[in-house]
């Protein structure tokens, strides 16, 4: 299968209620995106009609499959053998929809509906999300906000393979007027987006009315390097046509490819949580106090392996935070007894499993006596013991001595050795809100958590990291919490060297709390406040002591709670059936098959196989086996 093709991506200017008009200027684009090469081009959201998205359309001009308009440009795509994407209102069965056409080569006309019209008081919202099928494999198409703002959308669309994701848009997000904050806006979201999922984003805006045009295409490089723009320039406002290559391979070895740390089942239940609440009519508020809390964030790293001295570490701290009048303190993640995974002899534990405690245990209420006497919320990352199992967890120490744990959903790279997956969300309650729990990835590579917060009213979050990545790194992945869902945040993660190896974690922590509606900092366009973030990573050690307006909280969003639990469920499914055909693929010792297997990208290096135990798999050990079994040796 061809993997690369030319795209055209058109920043476009419609003219209200000029179809006729809109539909001539269109042709003239596609006609010059043929000539150049273009197999594949995109225009943006309700370009034909030109009405905004939030407008009422004109029923008498709204057309549905097989109306004039798509039988034109069908017939056009037919003509010069290109795929032509556009927007424009849908009429079917009565019903008015938000819609992206898709006219094939082959004369096949289909569409793909907005899932998110809580905006658009006019639209019915679409029952599935877009893929589809093309010579290059799979490609995602959302409608207006589908992609930028909803990222349970493109994440379901990766799900299914595909590794391009197309946004139809006509969206300013009240910046239309600010190009510093049309820059960091739309910037964060396709480097979020893209880094975290490995996808290549493709952006077709409108540059009429206010709509700041920016239309483009992007790619990921690695999990820790910047987002690479292949196509077209976000701070665009002209008219014009952009295009280039592109391609529908997986993203190379290095970036963090979703299938690492997915788990769509349990995604599947939150989503059906928040379905059961629109259904009762029950609407969770965040509370909002412009007097927020003092917040201290940790930046250090643990002596590995030695409890004691963690432990009379983090009480130095604490006695730090309590002179300065701090409410809660922010400890990084398994501070208490490091986080280097190091093999250990055989017969023998490992050191998590060796030192991991019950909650509540010894250290635990050790800290719980310093919460009580300082009113303090108190909050550090252990390897915690339940039973047989051990986790990945973030203690929550409250001021009346109360001791919660949350279990990291999303176990990463050698945490697999040694520690199980958490199941269930973590929601506590404070004087200045409630406050959603997450640890490390949990944060950085699964949205669908937070987004579950949001939906229930948190007013902030409590993140505890360890890791490596860089201020870029840090900010892209979190802000959209604050920014988008609005919530306050609090993220603390490891600063210096953790175990024997003395493995550098040099990075930043920070807190951050949203910007009225409409307000930006005039630096940097960021509709947030950031606090505690040092300028250079390598000097963001120590207690930094910063304080929380979280006076504009809370989400503006009514999330199609029960589309998402049907998708991820779905998706879960096909995900289960190939994990149980790759197990016993692997177990069969076919190598004709594994080969293929390997070929095609279902068994890659790097990947972390769910039927390996969640661990991933080298270049080395995957040649060894495949030697091994060609040579009938013992695995």
């Amino acid at each position: 299968m061809m993997r690369n093709f030319c795209i055209g991506i058109v920043n476009f200017a419609s003219e209200i209620g000029n179809r006729d008009g809109n539909i001539s200027k269109m042709e003239r684009f596609i006609w010059d995106a043929a000539a150049a090469g273009v197999k594949l081009i995109v225009f943006p959201e309700l370009s034909v009609s030109g009405s905004r998205p939030e407008d009422i359309p004109c029923v008498s001009e709204v057309e549905s499959i097989g109306g004039k308009t798509s039988t034109h440009f069908s017939a056009l795509a037919e003509r010069l053998g290109i795929w032509i994407i556009y927007g424009d209102t849908e009429i079917d069965d009565n019903k008015l929809y938000d819609s992206a056409y898709i006219c094939a080569p082959s004369g096949d006309i289909s569409t793909i509906r907005r899932v998110q019209t809580e905006k658009l008081p006019w639209a019915e919202a679409g029952n599935c999300i877009g893929l589809i099928d093309t010579p290059w494999g799979k490609i995602g198409v959302g409608v207006g906000e589908d992609i930028l703002e909803y990222p349970e959308t493109e994440r379901i669309m990766i799900g299914y393979g595909t590794n391009i994701v197309i946004s139809v848009s006509a969206t300013a997000r009240n910046v239309s007027n600010n190009s510093k904050s049309w820059y960091w806006y739309i910037k964060n979201r396709i480097d979020s987006i893209s880094a975290r999922d490995a996808v290549r984003v493709v952006f077709a805006n409108r540059c009429d009315d206010g709509f700041p045009g920016g239309s483009c295409a992007a790619e990921p490089q690695n999990w820790n390097v910047e987002t690479k723009y292949l196509i077209g320039d976000i701070t665009s406002t002209d008219e014009r046509l952009y295009y280039g290559e592109i391609s529908n391979e997986s993203i190379p070895e290095g970036a963090i490819a979703l299938e690492n740390n997915f788990v769509p089942r349990l995604f599947a239940d939150f989503y059906k949580r928040i379905a059961e609440d629109q259904l009762n009519g029950i609407k969770y508020e965040a509370k909002r106090s412009a007097d927020g809390p003092v917040v201290g964030l940790v930046k250090t790293t643990a002596k590995w392996g030695d409890v004691q001295a963690n432990l009379a570490m983090m009480t130095g701290y604490i006695e730090e935070a309590a002179k300065k009048n701090v409410d809660i303190l922010m400890f990084p993640e398994t501070i208490l007894q490091g986080y280097k995974h190091i093999d250990p002899a055989p017969g023998e534990p490992s050191m998590h499993e060796r030192l991991a405690e019950t909650v509540p245990g010894p250290s635990s209420d050790c800290i719980a006596e310093y919460a009580k006497k300082y009113s303090m919320y108190i909050c550090f990352g252990l390897a915690e013991r339940s039973g047989e199992y051990i986790y990945n967890s973030m203690a929550v120490i409250c001021p009346d001595g109360r001791q919660y744990t949350y279990r990291k959903i999303s176990p990463h790279g050698e945490e697999n050795y040694w520690c199980e997956p958490g199941t269930e969300p973590l929601i506590i309650d404070t004087p200045w809100g409630k406050a959603g729990v997450i640890v490390c990835m949990d944060g950085h590579s699964e949205p669908e958590i937070a987004r579950y917060y949001a939906a229930k009213g948190c007013s902030f979050i409590l993140h505890d990291a360890c890791t490596s990545g860089n201020r870029w790194y840090r900010t892209c992945r979190l802000l959209p919490y604050v920014d988008r869902d609005g919530m306050g945040l609090i993220t603390a993660t490891t600063t210096g060297t953790d175990g024997p190896q003395k493995r550098l974690f040099a990075t930043v922590s920070y807190a951050a709390d949203p910007l009225p509606c409409g307000c930006f900092d005039p630096e940097t366009g960021a509709p947030v406040n950031l606090h505690g973030l040092a300028a250079n990573e390598k000097d963001d050690q120590g207690l930094s002591v910063v304080k929380l307006d979280l006076g504009n909280v809370g989400t503006s969003q009514t999330l199609n709670a029960r589309l998402y639990a049907k998708e991820y469920a779905a998706l879960a499914d096909k995900l289960d059936t190939e994990q149980t055909y790759l197990y016993d693929l692997w177990n069969s010792h076919d190598l004709d098959k594994i080969r293929f297997a390997v070929k095609s990208g279902l068994i890659k290096p790097g990947k972390q196989h769910r039927f390996m135990g969640g661990l991933p798999i080298t270049k080395e050990e995957l040649a060894t086996v495949l030697w091994k079994i060609e040579n009938k040796k013992e695995i």
